[in-house]
């Protein structure tokens, strides 16, 4: 587990939390340079971050659209890290032109990801439980992007027709699909990123298909293709790890 969250980090979607300013609950003893942010909102405790025109880093949560309008307005701002996202149209998000580094955690009002489309400038992007979106296809047109995850929350996958659109961020390093299921079960899409050099998916998808994505991505890390290397199938080191837990717990 922890490699997993160190190659988040590598990715640039992923965070050392020790290391990250210190929490807000409101604006107050903000000092107007600041160059990060960690907001917590509590009613109309974010007025005035819309002020900070030297904000570069910005970790905010319950994000409403009075927030994002504010959030908006920071022409300098680099990252943006959003929990609980509490619109259904993020699309005023276009007007970051510097921000290069996007993460959302929690978007169940977003329907659909068309206002990704527009976020060209992006390098990288995180998505999580989003799960009224269906299609993937916006995101093809951010060519790039260097780290892609898109993923279900711990305890329910998010459901997309494809990985289709995809096939064509050629320039990604870093692809995170975990608990993500595509309705046509197939990896195809992901073979001609031949650049990827870590993989973290789900294993819901039509058999063989990882066997065939690890042979057309044989630089890539993925657990799934340690552990065919390993046991030779899937179900078997599936079946292995079961018996370690079980094993472990009888202990």
């Amino acid at each position: 587990m922890a490699r997993l969250h160190e190659e988040r980090i590598a990715a640039g979607i992923g965070f050392d939390w020790s290391t990250l300013p210190p929490g807000h609950e409101s604006m107050a003893g903000v000092p107007e340079d600041a160059v990060e942010l960690r907001l917590h909102r509590e009613r109309s405790s974010h007025r005035g971050v819309g002020r900070l025109q030297s904000l570069e880093r910005l970790w905010a949560y319950s994000v409403n659209q009075s927030f994002l309008d504010e959030i908006c307005e920071l022409r300098s701002l680099q990252l943006l890290y959003i929990e609980r996202l509490g619109v259904a149209d993020p699309s005023s998000l276009a007007r970051l032109r510097k921000l290069r580094t996007l993460i959302i955690i929690g978007g169940t009002k977003v329907e659909s990801l068309d206002w990704a489309a527009e976020l060209i400038g992006l390098r990288a992007l995180a998505l999580e439980n989003f799960s009224r979106v269906r299609s993937l296809e916006p995101l093809a047109r951010l060519k790039g992007l260097r780290t892609l995850a898109v993923e279900g929350s711990m305890w329910t996958p998010m459901r997309v027709e494809s990985l289709r659109p995809l096939s064509s961020l050629t320039g990604l390093e870093y692809l995170f699909l975990t608990n993500l299921r595509s309705k046509d079960r197939s990896l195809q899409a992901l073979h001609s990123l031949t650049g990827l050099k870590v993989l973290q998916c789900s294993s819901y998808f039509a058999k063989g298909e990882m066997e065939r994505l690890r042979d057309a991505l044989p630089n890539t890390r993925c657990p799934w293709f340690e552990m065919l290397a390993e046991y030779g199938s899937i179900d078997a080191g599936v079946k292995a790890a079961v018996a370690r837990m079980t094993g472990e717990s009888d202990g």
